[in-house]
């Protein structure tokens, strides 16, 4: 039994000291449709590309991360913006009203700045998020 609580003790304490990064699949829960993989964090939103290329522009302006390139490749929009680091920017049309927005910073990805860009986007005018995963999958599996 002393074993058995000892070794509770110690995963609680492991647990606490890690947050909740040793949870992968809690981050997508908390943001609706906020995911990583390789460095590269993701995000669907339910409205217009425009509007979320604009979300991307103020957010950009207001955090005083100049735009040093941008260009269309098919239903992508690219920005390369320069701060203290660079950030690569992808604003994906999926279909009509969900956009993809996708952030990398730096080569690696850098977690903390790519959520500081989506939490400016997130509070533009008309930006709207999913309510739920369920509504997410929904929308997106629709045909």
């Amino acid at each position: 039994m002393k074993k058995l609580l000892g070794f509770l003790l110690c995963c609680a304490a492991i647990i606490g000291m890690a947050g909740c990064e040793i949870f992968n699949p809690i981050g997508p829960i908390i943001s609706i449709g906020l995911s990583w993989l390789d460095g590269e964090a993701s995000k669907y939103y339910h409205c217009d590309q425009n509007v979320i290329n604009l979300a991307v522009h103020n957010a950009l302006s207001e955090l005083q991360f100049p735009i040093r390139e941008e260009w269309v490749d098919g239903d992508t929009i690219h920005i390369k913006a320069d701060g203290a680091d660079r950030f690569h920017i992808k604003i994906e049309h999926i279909k009509d009203q969900i956009t993809n927005l996708r952030i990398r910073v730096n080569i690696m990805g850098d977690k903390p700045y790519a959520e500081l860009v989506f939490r400016n986007v997130d509070r533009q005018p008309g930006v709207k998020d999913f309510y739920s995963v369920q509504e997410l999958k929904q929308v997106l599996h629709e045909r």
